[in-house]
């Protein structure tokens, strides 16, 4: 996974009371898109999701 080109711009931190590995879960998965973000397929096509795990991070883009 290569950044080339990318500059970093800003963080953010919170607390929250929630356990984070259940929001990390959702958003990991896509069944959710449809019924949730109808207005999402106007925009990208889910079929074309690719995802790429690294150390630290995971990204989630469309090819």
């Amino acid at each position: 996974m290569s950044f080339d080109g990318y500059a970093f711009h800003s963080t953010h931190s919170a607390d929250y009371d929630f356990n984070w590995k259940t929001f990390i879960e959702v958003y990991s998965e896509d069944y959710h898109v449809d019924p949730f973000h109808p207005g999402l397929g106007n925009f990208v096509d889910c079929g074309d999701l690719k995802w790429e795990w690294a150390t630290a991070i995971t990204c989630r883009r469309w090819a």
